[in-house]
């Protein structure tokens, strides 16, 4: 059972004038705020603050396609065995088992 909010997120671009911050903020399809990342103009580029904003955005579909593909996985190759060991570390670490 997952801890985090469960998905679809998305993207809500929010650049209204603020005092030295601008922001973007991550809903869930409901309506509920997830993140809300702030940049200021002087030290970012805005653009920067919004594809981390799609990336995260995209983390619940991004840890269910690692969770399929070790549903589905068979180690034929070395290459394979270290994508497995890959995939296996990133879904732990999504899940709080690796504290780097």
């Amino acid at each position: 059972m997952s801890k985090h909010t469960l998905g679809p997120w998305a993207v809500v671009l929010r650049h209204e004038p603020m005092e030295i911050a601008q922001k973007t903020k991550l809903h869930t399809k409901d309506g509920l705020i997830i993140a809300e990342i702030r940049w200021n103009p002087s030290c970012y580029r805005g653009d920067i603050m919004d594809a981390n904003a799609r990336l995260i955005a995209a983390a619940p579909e991004l840890l269910e396609a690692c969770k399929d593909l070790m549903a589905g996985f068979s180690v034929k190759t070395q290459a394979d065995e270290v994508l497995m060991k890959e995939t296996q570390w990133i879904i732990a670490k999504a899940e709080g088992a690796n504290h780097e």
